[in-house]
């Protein structure tokens, strides 16, 4: 199945560049590119392939860097975070 990602141009790198299907490996990612796997893309790849369960701790640890990385941040925001990363974490072991 040959299916193509469509970004904002200048939104990511051309991942399909930094994919080395021998190797199953990433290489010269640029850190926005990390961030865009870890907060967007991660959870969609996941979805169909691991149990329900294991794939709402990725999506709720997604959305926690989203949150964290956003352009505003209040205190109250913080300690909500602080409090939902504990349990993403546990919910991970």
């Amino acid at each position: 199945m040959d299916t193509q990602l469509k970004s904002p141009y200048g939104y990511a790198s051309n991942l399909s560049r930094c994919v080395d299907m021998r190797n199953a490996s990433l290489h010269n990612l640029k850190s926005h590119d990390c961030h865009v796997l870890i907060q967007r893309l991660l959870p969609l790849t996941f979805r169909d392939l691991l149990p329900t369960n294991v794939w709402n701790v990725l999506t709720e640890l997604s959305q926690f860097f989203q949150d964290l990385c956003s352009s505003k941040l209040h205190v109250d925001d913080i300690v909500r975070l602080a409090n939902n990363i504990t349990e993403i974490l546990c919910k991970l072991e």
